[in-house]
């Protein structure tokens, strides 16, 4: 399936793949969306069309903290990779201005890609990174011990060069600076399923100053 209009759709396909199950609460795809890991099989993230009125954003991952992203979301890409199998799937999924879905695609990816590459690093629960580039995006990759590996990349074209650096996270805390090292972001992942963010420098630079992260891991336009 190249093109879809309908979040149901896009629920299917996910279904299909991570063998999970999902949990949609009404309005069709329209209020929140949450795909749960099944017994001995992690389930692929989702995205949540819009918020509310506010034409918000939320990714959900299973056992990770959710990510809220206010603003508009212009794309949300995942790629998995289940060792054992040799399994690659790539979805990539559309968004307008109104943060409605206009289209996913899915592909499977050649084994030399770069994508396709476990992360090494080894951390006791969970690893990753966090990072703005030039592309307008906050890329998060996890690992969940050494059998699968996610890769999201959120496009976010309203906060452009928020961070020019990266956040390896554990289940404790770990911290974010930009080049210019005058901006630092605490992560706190002391409490069980729930992460706390919060500047320990001013991180709203003059070009950038309408966009932050806030306490509740939530990027405001």
């Amino acid at each position: 399936m190249e093109e879809t209009q309908t979040g149901q759709q896009i629920l299917d396909f996910y279904h299909k793949y991570s063998k999970g199950y999902y949990d949609a609460m009404q309005n069709n795809f329209a209020d929140t969306i949450k795909l749960f890991k099944a017994a001995t099989y992690i389930s692929a993230p989702t995205a949540v069309q819009k918020m509310k009125a506010e034409n918000n954003g939320i990714v959900y991952m299973p056992d990770l903290p959710s990510l809220k992203i206010e603003g508009r979301l212009a794309s949300i890409k995942v790629v998995k990779h289940r060792k054992q199998q040799k399994e690659l799937i790539l979805a990539n999924i559309q968004f307008d201005e109104q943060n409605k879905i206009v289209s996913y695609k899915e592909k499977p990816l050649p084994k030399t890609s770069p994508q396709a590459k476990v992360t090494t690093t080894n951390y006791q629960k969970y690893n990753g990174e966090y990072t703005f580039n030039k592309y307008k995006s906050l890329k998060i990759q996890w690992t969940q011990g050494s059998e699968l590996t996610y890769d999201v990349t959120l496009a976010v074209p309203d906060c452009v060069g928020k961070f020019n650096g990266k956040a390896f996270f554990t289940d404790q805390y770990t911290a974010i600076s930009n080049q210019g090292g005058n901006c630092k972001i605490a992560f706190d992942f002391s409490t069980a399923g729930q992460v706390k963010v919060s500047e320990t420098t001013n991180c709203r630079t003059p070009q950038t100053k309408n966009c932050k992260f806030d306490g509740e891991y939530n990027l405001t336009k």
